[in-house]
């Protein structure tokens, strides 16, 4: 089995000089780990928050500039509430019929009918 060098997948440039510069660190970092869950569930994400941001810290990385603990915290809360919105479940909707005729799962652009009313036959 070939041997990964982390080097490879790491930023050349210096650390995070500022608390703006680690925020966008941590938020690249999460977002693009979250492309990879399957099943996005609300403790998957906020699993997968904490682990990404938690070794980063860890790590080191975040050692230049100024965010605490507490300031992790407040951020892995707010990646958490985004992600979530993100990746929430959405439901089937049902098939729109206008009044005049049904809708019958055509591609039939909506938008060119703005003007009309549609009601929700269930």
């Amino acid at each position: 089995m070939e041997s990964i060098n982390e080097d490879d997948f790491r930023y050349p440039g210096p650390k995070p000089q500022t608390k703006e510069a680690g925020i966008v660190m941590l938020a690249d970092s999460v977002e693009a780990a979250s492309r990879a869950l399957t099943d996005p569930t609300p403790s998957r994400i906020k699993s997968l928050v904490q682990r990404v941001t938690n070794n980063i810290f860890l790590d080191g990385q975040m050692e230049e500039c100024e965010l605490t603990l507490k300031d992790l915290q407040k951020i892995q809360e707010s990646f958490n509430r985004i992600l979530n919105a993100i990746f929430h479940q959405r439901i089937d909707y049902p098939v729109l019929m206008s009044a005049e005729s049904p809708l019958k799962g055509n591609d039939e652009d909506l938008d060119s009918k703005s003007a009309k009313t549609y009601s929700l036959r269930l």
